[in-house]
């Protein structure tokens, strides 16, 4: 790959970043506003988990990105 694609992939993979943690975000409020013993807590924290799970994914190959970009710019094979 070279550097404007990985650039590109980079981008993609922050708006991806960013729409997750917005999601994961708008799902603790609706979750914050439910008392804890209604049912749709559990569903809701299942989804948050899996929401992290899949950020926590992302971020990694977000760093990984980061980290073939600056070795494309330095000349470093990949």
């Amino acid at each position: 790959m070279n550097e404007e694609e990985l650039e590109e992939d980079l981008k993609t993979t922050s708006a991806q970043v960013s729409a997750t943690a917005e999601r994961l975000d708008q799902l603790e409020v609706q979750k914050r506003s439910l008392p804890p013993a209604d049912p749709r807590v559990i569903e809701l924290s299942d989804q948050i988990e899996r929401l992290a799970a899949s950020l926590r994914r992302q971020t990694a190959i977000e760093g990984d990105l980061t980290r073939e970009i600056r070795d494309a710019a330095a000349g470093e094979p990949a």
